[in-house]
């Protein structure tokens, strides 16, 4: 019981372990403590690098995929974007030489509009400078005839396999063709007839390759700004992050300092309003209640020391004194059993406060409050020669809990009244129905209890008048405030000094309850 004893502080509990079961009990070297507690390192791959690096990776891996897939997205945009360009100046070329080759007529009828077919296209490639990587040819019956510009690819030379075939093409047509070394040219034809027959024509060539080529160029150009734009980006995400994480370097680093021995380091940010001060404000909270937890619990141990070493000497001395007399030898066994007895009860105590703060034990049933007074009213008179009194008892209400524990609470309360009264002080036990709770209270006549103690008074190992030297060990008032609380209710005090003190037990009414007026 003395080494584990959940501590109560603000209604939160801390499972502790006992000052003289920690003394010399030397941390883990890995992990932080506080307070005991252990706070152990992250593990695993990641767990090794710091936050700062983690958001510094990310955020260099997001800003690749998306230039990646940016560089992606700009390339098929620009491509697609190209071939349609490329087919539009084409296709636009080709209707200006239909334009120029022909004219028309209101009959309809189609004439050549030069006396000559290379007069035609001469005029053509007088008035036409095509764009850069496209290539004009001109063809007179059957023959090459002259190119823009004149420094032809090898491809469209005036001698290769292609040239010479597409001086025979008769019909208007659209083609492409790759060449050994990769390079891609598209062409569009648009063939002279006159007479039934092909006197020349015009071939419209395109180097799509060399317009790659350049948009490769400008992709890599791109790619360098990206790679720039991203160090730059580094370098402001590393120090931005270091900015932002700051305040969590300052806790970790209070954390690193708090040990078990000093829990009254707090966390102190500038930063107002923002997710690290309400961190901070819960942390230093936290610290606060194991701080109060902390103290709470060697408070209990010195108290629990205390009131267990006074019947402990008081045996060992008695036992060392000890001679042969009869008598001498009956008072002493007579003061040892007292003793022991004392102990006995002093660790009972400990244990249904132990059990009570656990729920563990409780036997619920419906109890009428009115037999339930009267009968705490009936076993009360035996603590004293005192006025007692039943002024009231409620009538036809029930409550859901444990007959034992609620008149052990009910007499604990009459018994503390005993203790400080006097035979012509008034004591009285009662019950009734308040805004439907329940209110078994005891009140008496008596000094009543001080303004500074009534805030600390149900607390373990507290006692209610600091005039006087009284029995007990201090948990009479922490075990009805724990049983209140197991059967979800409260206790309740309200004393004047010099003119007596009332405690009120209010409870939840059972379920399914028909209340009636008593």
């Amino acid at each position: 019981m003395l080494k584990n004893r959940p501590v109560h502080h603000r209604d939160r509990s801390f499972q502790v372990s006992g000052a003289v079961q920690r003394a010399g009990r030397p941390m883990p070297s890995w992990g932080y403590s506080l307070g005991g507690f252990k706070l152990s390192r992250p593990r695993g791959l990641f767990g090794r690098f710091g936050v700062r690096l983690r958001l510094l990776a990310w955020c260099i891996l997001l800003m690749i995929l998306f230039g990646a897939a940016s560089g992606l997205l700009i390339d098929q945009v620009l491509f697609f974007y190209l071939e349609d360009r490329i087919e539009a100046s084409l296709t636009q070329e080709a209707a200006e030489f239909r334009a120029l080759a022909t004219r028309s007529k209101p009959g309809g009828r189609l004439l050549v509009a030069r006396e000559t077919f290379t007069g035609v296209l001469d005029e053509f490639l007088t008035h036409n400078i095509p764009p850069q990587n496209t290539f004009y040819l001109t063809f007179a019956d059957g023959a090459f005839h002259k190119a823009s510009p004149r420094a032809l690819p090898p491809l469209l030379a005036p001698d290769s396999p292609l040239t010479r075939r597409l001086a025979g093409v008769s019909l208007p047509q659209r083609s492409e063709v790759v060449t050994a070394d990769g390079q891609r040219y598209v062409y569009l034809s648009e063939p002279l007839n006159a007479a039934g027959r092909t006197r020349g024509g015009l071939v419209l060539a395109h180097c799509v390759s060399c317009e790659r080529q350049f948009l490769d160029q400008c992709l890599a150009v791109i790619g360098v700004i990206f790679l720039l734009a991203l160090a730059l980006a580094s370098v402001i995400v590393w120090v931005g992050t270091g900015r932002v994480l700051a305040p969590l370097q300052q806790l970790l680093r209070t954390v690193r300092a708090i040990d078990e021995l000093d829990l009254t380091r707090r966390v102190h940010l500038h930063e107002q309003s923002n997710e690290w001060s309400e961190l901070a404000c819960a942390f230093n909270a936290m610290l606060g209640r194991l701080e109060g937890a902390f103290q709470t619990q060697r408070h209990f141990v010195n108290e629990v020391s205390h009131e267990l070493r006074t019947p402990l000497t008081i045996i060992r001395g008695h036992l060392e004194l000890i001679g042969d007399d009869p008598h001498e030898r009956a008072e002493t066994m007579h003061i040892v059993h007292d003793e022991l007895g004392r102990m006995h009860r002093f660790v009972e105590s400990l244990l249904l406060l132990d059990r009570l703060e656990r729920h563990d034990g409780l036997h619920l049933e419906p109890l009428e409050v009115d037999a339930l007074t009267r009968e705490c009213f009936a076993k009360a008179r035996g603590l004293g020669r005192r006025q007692w009194h039943l002024p009231s008892a409620a009538s036809g209400c029930r409550v859901h809990a444990d007959r034992q524990c609620l008149t052990q609470a009910v007499l604990n309360l009459a018994h503390n009244a005993v203790k400080f009264t006097t035979h012509q002080d008034r004591i009285a036990i009662g019950s009734s129905l308040v805004d439907g709770r329940v209110h078994l209270w005891v009140s008496d006549s008596g000094p009543g209890v001080p303004l500074e103690a009534q805030g600390r008074i149900f607390e373990c190992f507290e006692r209610g008048s600091c005039h006087r030297q009284t029995e007990g060990n201090g948990l009479g008032l922490a075990i009805v405030r724990s049983i209140a609380l197991a059967h979800g209710g409260e206790v309740r005090l309200q004393s004047t000094p010099g003119h007596g003190a009332t405690f009120t037990l209010v409870l939840p009414l059972a379920p399914q309850t028909h209340r009636q007026d008593g």
